[in-house]
């Protein structure tokens, strides 16, 4: 969809000839369309989180942010990895009861999600059925790496599970060469949009001894990059 205008509301909802769904609305919240813009018009509040599942305290959460979706108390979801445990469990009904329990929030507002490791089954394949993300010249539909601009910030959503178990060096040279491109582009507009975010599974820095194997990994493939 194209010409989304940020000051209008859009409702909708989908089906067939007999068989609809609920009306569902939606805020256009990325207004690129008319540069220069007024800065103070374009403040968003977005929730980040990875690790959400259907057990009690993931029901806890569904409650506690579906509450905040009728309020409309953010603008978007960014959702950094693991979600269901697992999606693909008994035949693929975890995922159902995950996706039907965050509808509330996923068919309201942008819900942009990046694979972790608990997606890692099958190449990652249920997730990138389930999820359809942003594509690029470089992640060929796959969902699992891209960007986007909000407010006054670039997000950039990247995939470190290519980094663990079977790797494979091909696709870290390619998600590496489009992160570098990408990064020097929304550098060359900082006066438009000041802030660079960069969001994935795995953190390249951590005090919990678990994760240094993890860390002894991402340092040299990100940090020299994320620091330039």
């Amino acid at each position: 969809m194209t010409d989304i205008r940020p000051e209008c509301t859009y409702e909708y909802k989908v089906g067939t000839t007999f068989l609809w769904s609920d009306v569902y609305y939606f805020k256009g919240t990325t207004p690129d369309y008319n540069k220069p813009y007024e800065q103070l018009e374009m403040e968003s509040d977005v929730l980040i989180f990875g690790d959400w599942g259907i057990g009690p305290t993931g029901k806890e959460t569904s409650i506690m942010m579906n509450n905040f979706a009728e309020m409309r108390l953010f603008d978007a979801v960014l959702h950094i990895g693991d979600m269901g445990y697992d999606l693909q469990d008994y035949n693929g009904r975890t995922g159902d009861i995950f996706n039907n329990e965050k509808q509330p929030i996923a068919a309201n507002f942008p819900y942009m999600t990046i694979p972790g490791n608990h997606e890692d089954y099958n190449n990652a394949t249920i997730y990138k059925d389930r999820y359809v993300m942003p594509e690029n010249y470089a992640n060929d539909g796959t969902s699992t790496f891209y960007s986007f601009n909000l407010g006054l910030a670039h997000y950039v959503l990247y995939n470190t599970e290519i980094y663990f178990g079977t790797y494979d060096e091909g696709a870290q040279q390619t998600q590496y060469n489009w992160l570098k491109d990408d990064l020097e582009k929304a550098n060359q507009e900082r006066d438009e949009r000041p802030w660079l975010i960069a969001l994935t599974h795995h953190p390249m820095y951590s005090t919990d001894p678990y994760q240094e194997g993890d860390n002894s990994k991402l340092h040299p493939a990100f940090e020299e990059l994320l620091n330039e």
